[in-house]
């Protein structure tokens, strides 16, 4: 199992854990699409989220700006996000890291 958390676009951050491909489709609501956050974490989301969740996902937007993903300036996060820890060159993800899931809930005013 690998420890995520789930941010939804109501603002909600919640410690969850997966591990099937499956269980990352249930929670993104379909299929898969991971954007870098930094070297050692990844926010997984809906490959096709604005037009399966449109709702517009601030703390995700928020942390693909601060990582500088190469998110338009003008494009958003939609739906609900995971993130999840990365190791380079592995192709499994890992658990969130405890430091990384405090600042991002910091980030969105829930620390």
């Amino acid at each position: 199992m690998t420890k995520a958390l789930k941010i939804t676009p109501a603002g909600d951050i919640l410690d969850i854990e997966v591990s099937e491909l499956e269980d990352y489709q249930r929670e993104v609501v379909g299929s898969i699409e991971a954007l870098p956050l930094g070297d050692a974490h990844a926010l997984v989301i809906n490959e096709e989220g604005k037009s399966v969740d449109p709702r517009y996902n601030l703390i995700a937007s928020l942390l693909v700006a601060q990582h500088k993903t190469g998110l338009a300036l003008d494009d958003y996060i939609a739906g609900t996000a995971l993130v999840v820890g990365a190791r380079p060159g592995a192709e499994d993800w890992c658990d969130v890291d405890e430091a990384f899931a405090q600042q991002t809930r910091t980030l969105a005013g829930k620390a």
